[in-house]
């Protein structure tokens, strides 16, 4: 019996998805379900569009343990926080629906135990290069704002494998004496 852990960067344009070996912690699979602004204008049919993609990934890996990112409250932008929370409400009900278990893990918690930081750059660059690195992938990376990057699943390889405790903690240095 496969013992998965589904790994989720949730947004309602790009959710990156993984799923992880929870024994092994082996990646084996990852993805990303995209509903664009221009193809579907109304949030809330894009977030049933990512929770039906979810759901398809889950009955097809059969994970006993869900992450997700968890939603930042302290976003500028209102819409975005109220549309992250819808999704993460959607998510909630399913792996409710489906009694699966689901934790949640914070944007700086992962970004600091990884070394992702704004000091350092790019944060979707760090992002990709440190998945890259890691698991020997060629995820790409054009630029802070290309629509081509692969971010979303990168971000969700980063979060599965800080909640598996599959990479080495970045140790912070001592500024000064």
């Amino acid at each position: 019996m496969n013992n998965y852990l589904l790994s989720i960067d949730g947004s309602t344009v790009a959710t990156g998805a993984s799923i992880f070996d929870i024994n092994t912690k082996e990646l084996i699979n990852y993805t990303v379900f995209k509903k664009d602004n221009k193809e579907e204008p109304n949030m809330r049919k894009r977030v049933i569009y990512m929770v039906d993609c979810l759901s398809e990934y889950i009955k097809l890996y059969k994970p006993e343990k869900i992450v997700m990112e968890q939603v930042i409250p302290a976003i500028n932008n209102a819409s975005t926080v109220l549309a992250l929370g819808i999704l993460q409400g959607g998510v909630l009900g399913l792996s409710h629906g489906l009694d699966i278990p689901i934790d949640f893990i914070e944007v700086p918690y992962w970004h600091s135990e990884l070394g992702i930081l704004k000091s350092k750059g790019d944060l979707k660059e760090q992002s990709i290069n440190w998945v890259n690195e890691k698991y020997g992938l060629d995820l790409v990376y054009k630029s802070p704002t290309s629509k081509y990057n692969q971010d979303n699943e990168a971000d969700s390889i980063c979060i599965g494998s800080v909640y598996l405790g599959n990479y080495i903690k970045v140790k912070k240095r001592k500024i000064g004496r």
